[in-house]
């Protein structure tokens, strides 16, 4: 029998102890509270508040009385009750409301962007947006204007580009404000795998980082993200879905009613109200007999046919 080193064990039970240490939200049903158990349902912080959060960075926001603060893993109170809203932290960093305005405080409860702000989003890698007089901008981890509150709409940084609104248009800008990609589109989403869809002259397209377009602007609808190398379109003249690639490529017929995003290479689709799947070569692998159709996880997916859910596998096998 081979013997484990006493570091592993040691490891080992060390990681047991720190799952079940783990705090979990639980609610007393006689109270209506909230507090916090560990994973043998040990309570480690009693069932006081009106609200509770997960803990993020060692603490966790509450509410008590109908005001929020935040607790450490103690279940002490590292601030005062006294924020109409409060949120995780992220970046070291939680929004507050107070007197309603937006602001900051770190993990040791100090509020070191006082509350001032109509509105603020969370910091993501030293940023955050915030909103003063109807417009956005970004302030860095000690307030600074970094980005000028100058747009329309409240964005974050997806691939070190964000979405950005002026005069109706829209555009992309990178974490120095600077413009990347003209404001001038009428709509526009984040950047997933370096790929961005637009709307140009009421068509769909997609936009790469520098702007260029990689798929034209052809489409009545898209969906948002490519899934499996693949995307979801519909064309103005058929009024139907069909499959497209990274690069444009149109790899299935524009003739399905309904889809859904490709999950582990496969993708529901819909024709006269019956759903089946196809693969990422946009060949049909299960048939339509479905009246519902789920995507699938760890090779499994719940259908609907004949009025009854059953789960089948990637070969369209029932699963008992």
């Amino acid at each position: 029998m081979k013997h484990l080193h006493p570091i592993t064990i040691l490891l080992f039970a060390s990681c047991i102890a720190v799952a079940a240490r783990a705090q979990v939200i639980f609610q007393d049903p006689d109270l209506e509270k909230y507090g916090y158990k560990d994973a043998n349902e040990q309570v480690l912080i009693p069932a006081t508040y009106d609200m509770a959060y997960n803990f993020a960075g060692g603490l966790a926001a509450v509410q008590l009385n109908q005001k929020w603060g935040y607790i450490n893993t103690k279940g002490n109170a590292v601030t005062t009750f006294k924020y109409d809203d409060a949120r995780d932290f992220t970046d070291g960093l939680a929004r507050v409301l107070f007197a309603g305005k937006w602001g900051f405080i770190d993990t040791t409860g100090k509020e070191v962007i006082a509350p001032q702000y109509e509105w603020a989003g969370r910091f993501i890698e030293g940023l955050a947006t915030i909103k003063e007089a109807g417009k956005y901008g970004c302030i860095n981890h000690t307030g600074k204007v970094v980005i000028p509150i100058q747009y329309d709409n409240e964005f974050e940084f997806a691939e070190g580009l964000a979405v950005v609104k002026q005069q109706g248009k829209y555009g992309f800008i990178d974490r120095n404000g600077k413009t990347v990609i003209p404001i001038q589109y009428q709509m526009a989403k984040q950047f997933v795998r370096g790929l961005a869809p637009v709307v140009y002259n009421n068509k769909w397209g997609f936009l790469d980082k520098n702007g260029s377009v990689i798929i034209p602007f052809k489409y009545e609808a898209v969906l948002d993200k490519f899934t499996n190398g693949m995307n979801w379109a519909k064309l103005n003249l058929s009024d139907k879905w069909g499959a497209i690639d990274s690069t444009g490529k149109e790899v299935t017929e524009f003739k399905y009613d309904n889809a859904n995003m490709f999950s582990e290479g496969l993708a529901a689709v819909q024709i006269n109200n019956k759903w089946g799947y196809i693969n990422a070569d946009g060949k049909e692998v299960i048939p339509f007999i479905f009246e519902h159709a789920g995507k699938f996880i760890s090779g499994k997916a719940e259908v609907k046919k004949e009025g009854r859910y059953i789960t089948i596998d990637t070969t369209g096998k029932p699963i008992e």
